[in-house]
C-alpha cells in the first residue's frame, strides 16, 4: 500500500485514477468486476463457514455412533 505524503510527511488525499484511453477503460472495468467477484466469493465462503459451524440440529454424530458400536 502507497500513501501520498505532505511536505510535512503527513498522509495527504490522492486524487482518483481516471482512465482515459479505450484500454485503460477497459482494464479499469475488468478490474471492477474482478473485485465484485472476489467479494461475491468471499462472502458466500464465509456463510458457507458459518453455516457449517452450527450444531447439526438433531443429525446423528458418526463419530458417536462408531463408539456406540453402531455402525
Amino acid at each position: 500500500t502507497f500513501v501520498a505524503l505532505d511536505e510535512a510527511g503527513k498522509p495527504k488525499p490522492v486524487p482518483p485514477l481516471v482512465p482515459e484511453s479505450p484500454g485503460e477503460k477497459l482494464r479499469f472495468q475488468e478490474a471492477v468486476a474482478r473485485r465484485a467477484q472476489r467479494l461475491a466469493l468471499a462472502d458466500e465462503r464465509r456463510r458457507l463457514a458459518e453455516t457449517h459451524a452450527e450444531p447439526n440440529h438433531g443429525a446423528p454424530n458418526h463419530g458417536e455412533q462408531a463408539e456406540q458400536g453402531e455402525p
